[in-house]
């Protein structure tokens, strides 16, 4: 009997697409739940009929693998480190910048196509599953006095499982996971108070198909992106802070939200989002907006990024 609680995930970013560079459990674990693992398969019908008068078996080719868990943010472990998520992070488009002298720094790169890949070994007690070529996307959550939450999805090159049992004496993360409270959140320059924050980077992901290659899929890449998110503000008198007029002008402002780690916080940083909804609601007995927001680029604004995330 195989326990479904026993997992470990190892993720490091590949040099060459589909190429595993052997994440190892010294350097490259992660504390993760919610573990799913799928195939993505294509069905393929015989054209023949049976003399019997039936239907001959399918042809099911599988064309890859969808990787879905959480996992907790944590800072960086020391000024200018690159953080624990870095792999997962560039594997969902986030082009890295910085370190040794400067904070380390993600942007959510508009190049689509131009992403790094990721290979994700994942243990469920004696089952382990080495899929390469990982590309994906993240959602952030954020609820006060609660652990801030990374949620990520991975498609990658079709593998089938092996047997192997999961690490006992695996390296992981003694830091102090960062959570919402203590932190500055604005939108438009004005500082809102709230409980909640959630943003979806909102890669959506595609395969490349290629007749040169095993089970027909050259790669996995992100076909389009749009990052969105919604936050709770309590209400303002219209004469302060006019939401309504916001949406109707269409007019893009920055939101950033400061997560403090001590001496390391991460900054999540939206330079150029619009409002979309802010529907009233009612937190005991406060009246707040839940107001939804995309990231857009401004006109002629050539340094436009949807997300920056910056680890000092």
């Amino acid at each position: 009997m195989l326990r479904a609680n026993k997992t470990l995930i190892l993720a490091k970013i590949e040099g060459t697409y589909g190429t595993d560079p052997t994440p190892t459990k010294a350097n490259d674990a992660f504390i993760a739940t919610n573990v799913k693992v799928d195939m993505i398969t294509k069905t393929v019908e015989r054209l023949g009929i049976h003399q019997s008068g039936g239907k001959y078996p399918p042809i099911i080719i599988g064309e890859g693998v969808k990787v879905t868990f959480e996992t907790e943010l944590y800072p960086a472990a020391s000024a200018n480190a690159v953080p624990v998520v870095d792999p997962l992070l560039q594997a969902c488009g986030m082009t890295k910048s910085g370190g040794t002298s400067t904070p380390v720094v993600y942007t959510q790169a508009l190049a689509l196509g131009s992403e790094k890949s990721c290979t994700i070994h994942i243990y469920i007690d004696t089952i382990l599953h080495s899929i390469t070529g990982c590309i994906g996307n993240m959602k952030m959550t954020n609820a006060v006095n609660e652990l801030t939450k990374l949620s990520f999805e991975f498609t990658g090159l079709y593998s089938s499982p092996t047997a192997s049992s999961t690490p006992l004496d695996a390296t992981l993360t003694q830091l102090t996971p960062l959570m919402l409270k203590a932190a500055a959140l604005t939108y438009d320059t004005v500082a809102l108070v709230g409980t909640t924050v959630d943003i979806d980077l909102g890669n959506s992901i595609q395969k490349r198909d290629s007749w040169n290659d095993t089970d027909g899929v050259a790669s996995y890449y992100i076909s389009e992106q749009e990052c969105t998110g919604t936050i709770d503000p309590e209400a303002d008198a219209p004469d302060s802070f006019s939401i309504w007029e916001k949406i109707l002008s269409s007019d893009v402002a920055a939101l950033s939200l400061t997560l403090e780690g001590g001496s390391r916080d991460v900054t999540v940083a939206l330079e150029s989002c619009y409002a979309m909804a802010a529907p009233y609601a009612d937190r005991n007995n406060i009246l707040t907006w839940n107001l939804s927001f995309a990231s857009r680029v401004a006109l002629n604004d050539a340094s436009y990024a949807p997300l920056v995330l910056t680890f000092t």
